[in-house]
């Protein structure tokens, strides 16, 4: 999922907002139906995680860095959507430290 041609996010409902558990502030990210894997940087949020063997590191392309891919797992959270709170999980999820 990218940007418009004025830099803004496409209307679709895919930006959603979760509380980050250490610091109590509000985290958004993007949810995309077509992306090859969710990366998040709260390990509070995996309710099941594995530690890989081995670190991978991933490349973001969007903002031409690396980051450090560290376990895997499935990942649950409370957000609004259309004013209605809603839980979201995602399986296979990674878990990026370093984002």
């Amino acid at each position: 999922m990218g940007m418009d041609s004025n830099n803004r996010l496409p209307e679709e409902k895919s930006l959603v907002f979760y509380i980050d558990s250490v610091n109590k502030r509000v985290i958004h990210t993007l949810i995309d139906s077509g992306a090859s894997d969710h990366c998040f940087v709260d390990k509070f949020l995996f309710i099941l995680y594995f530690l890989l063997n081995q670190s991978v590191s991933g490349i973001s392309t969007s903002i031409e860095s690396t980051f450090t891919i560290v376990g895997r797992g499935t990942v649950k959270f409370n957000t609004r959507v259309d004013k209605k709170l809603r839980t979201i999980i995602l399986n296979n999820t990674v878990y990026t430290p370093s984002l």
